[in-house]
């Protein structure tokens, strides 16, 4: 489990392009005109405490790197929770925006034992 946020995105993102599309080739596919090692060079060369998601999208030519969703209320949003296995093609993984755990921890009984149909829950959460 861990947060992520978008200014996490935006100091991550040329590391996580280079893991993708590394090594560069010179045939390689355009993207915004620009070549994926070109790319990787101008995201290098942002200040990740100061470039915003919109410098990246400039770069890139999409939202897609620096985005976050909610996966229970489909809201874009500047920081998520992501619980599960790390996240592939194939992976159980979600994001959580803030108000969605909130909700989530209120469906936990309030009381110290709870009998569910067989199952107790305590406030520890087992």
């Amino acid at each position: 489990m861990r947060l992520i946020t978008t200014r996490m995105r935006i100091q991550e993102v040329a590391q996580r392009w280079r893991k993708v599309y590394e090594p560069f080739k010179d045939k390689d596919f355009k993207y915004n005109g620009k070549s994926k090692q070109q790319i990787a060079l101008e995201l290098d060369a942002l200040d990740p405490n100061t470039a915003t998601a919109k410098d990246v999208e400039d770069i890139i030519g999409n939202t897609t790197w620096t985005k976050l969703r909610c996966d229970e209320c489909e809201q874009e949003v500047d920081a998520v929770v992501e619980v599960g296995e790390e996240p592939t093609y194939e992976s159980s993984t979600a994001r959580l925006c803030k108000g969605c755990l909130q909700k989530a921890v209120a469906l936990w009984p309030k009381r110290k034992h709870v009998d569910m149909g067989g199952l107790e829950f305590s406030d520890n959460g087992k």
